[in-house]
C-alpha cells in the first residue's frame, strides 16, 4: 500500500494543525497534514490527506480515525493509493 491516507468528512472549520493534533491523538505521528482548498475561496473542501513516515503507522492512524466523531461528524478514513503525476 502506501504510506498516506485519505481522511473525508472534515468539518469545513478544521485546518492543518487542528487536524494534525487531532490524528496525534491516536499515538502517530503524521509527517504532513493537508486539507484540500477551493482554489478561489479557499475553503476547505471537506478532506485532505496524511502521510507517516511508514506503512504501520498509516494503517493505525487510518484504523483508529475510521469513524471517529469531529464536531458532529464523523470521519471516513481509508489508506490512499498514489499514482504517478501525469506530465502536463
Amino acid at each position: 500500500m502506501s504510506n498516506y491516507i485519505f481522511i473525508g468528512n472534515i468539518p469545513f472549520e478544521i485546518d492543518e494543525g487542528t487536524l494534525s493534533d487531532f490524528i496525534r491523538h491516536t499515538g502517530t505521528k503524521p509527517v504532513s497534514v493537508r486539507v484540500m482548498r477551493d482554489t478561489y475561496s479557499g475553503r476547505s473542501r471537506g478532506f485532505g490527506f496524511a502521510a507517516f513516515e511508514n506503512e504501520q503507522e498509516a494503517q493505525i492512524a487510518s484504523q483508529a480515525l475510521h469513524r471517529q466523531p469531529i464536531m458532529d461528524r464523523l470521519l471516513v478514513v481509508n489508506r490512499s493509493i498514489l499514482y504517478p503525476q501525469a506530465r502536463i
